[in-house]
């Protein structure tokens, strides 16, 4: 009997608001849209309020914080797996439960919002339905 097991891929996209002025990290992706659905949920972010994001092989479980954990069944890959970012060379981070504002969960992805003075993420849940895998896609956004 063959396993395989999914992959986790944290893809980054970058742009500025301005879209004469569309910059994109080096190693990122270009930015693409997820299909709109009228099935939608949104509201602002409880930090202590649970999320999942599964498929029938695979489950990213967690926080509206941002800390979760992925089950690739019968395996637990991870846990206690949080976002923190950093501004420029600073050495101090910002954890993502600091400042998490919103979640929309779809039927395609639940995207989570982080949003501070100089930035805003959003991290894009994304599970196969039938496939044991996820991505996770973070779309950074700059003042433009």
């Amino acid at each position: 009997m063959t396993a395989r097991l999914g992959i986790i891929l944290l893809l980054f996209l970058a742009h500025s608001e301005a879209p004469a002025q569309q910059t994109y990290l080096q190693g990122s992706v270009e930015e693409f849209t997820i299909a709109d659905s009228d099935i939608a949920l949104e509201r602002l972010a409880r930090p202590d309020t649970y999320f999942d994001k599964t498929g029938r092989r695979f489950a990213i479980l967690g926080t509206e914080s941002g800390s979760f954990e992925a089950w690739a069944f019968p395996l637990k890959l991870f846990r206690d797996f949080s976002f923190e970012f950093f501004i420029g060379s600073s050495t101090v981070p910002i954890p993502a439960r600091d400042i998490v504002h919103r979640i929309e969960v779809r039927p395609a992805a639940t995207t989570i919002t982080y949003v501070f003075e100089s930035f805003t993420i959003e991290a894009h849940f994304v599970t196969a339905v039938r496939e044991p895998g996820a991505v996770i896609l973070l779309d950074l956004k700059l003042p433009g």
